[in-house]
C-alpha cells in the first residue's frame, strides 16, 4: 500500500499517515448488495446498490510504522474521541470509531521503528 505504488496517503482526522498499511495486511469489510423490486403502473424497478455496514471493522497491519506515528496515532487512540474522518489509500471517506490500537518495538540498533495494528470500525461511508 506505498505511495511508489500509485496509491493515496491515508489520513485520519488530519494526520496523515507516514506509512500506508503494509501490502497484504489490510482486512477491508465486505459490501453487501441490496436490491429492491417498485412496483409501479405499468409494471416494475429494481434498484441495486453495493452497501458497506455500519458497525464493520477495518483492520490495518504494519510491519514497519516509524515512531513519530506510533505516537501519533496513540494519542488519537487515547483521547478517546467518539469519531474521526478517515480517508483510505484509495480516497474513500469515512466516519470511523479506533476501536484498537497497539504496537510493538522491532530491535533494531539502526532506527526504532514498531509493528503495528489498527481497528477502525466504519460509523458512516461519506
Amino acid at each position: 500500500m506505498g505511495y511508489e505504488a500509485g496509491f493515496n496517503a491515508c489520513v485520519l482526522d488530519g494526520y496523515t499517515f507516514e506509512v500506508n498499511p503494509s501490502p497484504g495486511m489490510v482486512t477491508m469489510p465486505e459490501f453487501k448488495k441490496d436490491t429492491v423490486y417498485v412496483k409501479t403502473l405499468t409494471g416494475g424497478i429494481i434498484y441495486h446498490w453495493d452497501v458497506l455496514e455500519i458497525g464493520s471493522l477495518m483492520t490495518m497491519e504494519w510491519t514497519y510504522m516509524p515512531n513519530t506515528m506510533r505516537v501519533a496515532l496513540q494519542a488519537k487512540y487515547k483521547a478517546n474521541y467518539l469519531s474521526y474522518a478517515f480517508k483510505d489509500w484509495q480516497n474513500r471517506d469515512y466516519t470511523v470509531i479506533m476501536t484498537n490500537f497497539n504496537a510493538s518495538p522491532v530491535d533494531n540498533p539502526v532506527d526504532t521503528h514498531y509493528t503495528a495494528k489498527l481497528e477502525l470500525m466504519i460509523e458512516t461511508v461519506v
